[in-house]
């Protein structure tokens, strides 16, 4: 989740000011409890009685060990091509 206190943008109640810091610009920031709970929100969902469905996540969207990591976790499939 993002907000603004005093000026700040906070990404998952972390200041992209410390971040930027810490590691330098530019800097991809990404809030994984929001992306967990998007892909549970997802399987929760896109669920059917009629069809057998399954929620798979675009590799090329972005792609590293974590990721791949939390979509094991989380019983998505893996678009890779």
């Amino acid at each position: 989740m993002k907000e603004v206190k005093n000026n700040t943008l906070y990404i998952g109640n972390v200041s992209t000011k410390e971040l930027a810091a810490q590691y330098g610009t530019p800097l991809y920031i990404y809030d994984q409890a929001l992306i967990e709970q998007k892909m549970d929100d997802f399987k929760a969902h896109f669920v059917s009685s009629d069809f057998e469905t399954n929620v798979v996540y675009a590799s090329k969207a972005f792609l590293c060990t974590a990721m791949a990591k939390l979509v094991k976790k989380h019983g998505l499939y893996m678009q890779c091509h």
